[in-house]
């Protein structure tokens, strides 16, 4: 998590653009999982 807090000081619209897609695909992740487990 430090990590992404010093990128994010060091070019935040970077980290911006890059971090809206982990997000995006960290929660596709989840719910793939979840109704996967639940189905």
């Amino acid at each position: 998590m430090n990590i992404v807090l010093q990128a994010f000081e060091d070019s935040p619209s970077i980290v911006d653009a890059s971090g809206w897609v982990v997000l995006l695909a960290s929660l596709l992740i989840t719910v793939g999982w979840l109704w996967y487990l639940y189905r």
